[in-house]
């Protein structure tokens, strides 16, 4: 069985971008085989694409409560 996936080959903009197919191998003991119908792309994966890099990481929390809190 083969799957495939998009991987970025360098950084850059969408023709950096190539699509390749791998062998997809059983599932070992103890794990199982799930199929994912949709990913999201985050924004630092869109920076690193590029080669931009925060100063340092934003968690989540402090996207979703105020700074009074």
């Amino acid at each position: 069985m083969k799957y495939k996936s998009v991987v970025a080959v360098q950084r850059g903009g969408p023709e950096m971008l190539q699509v390749v197919e791998n062998d997809l191998r059983s599932p070992k003991p103890g794990e199982v085989r799930i199929k994912v119908l949709a990913a999201s792309v985050t924004l630092p994966e869109v920076e690193a694409r590029y080669g931009a890099r925060r100063s340092r990481p934003e968690s989540p929390s402090r996207r979703a409560m105020p700074s009074s809190a």
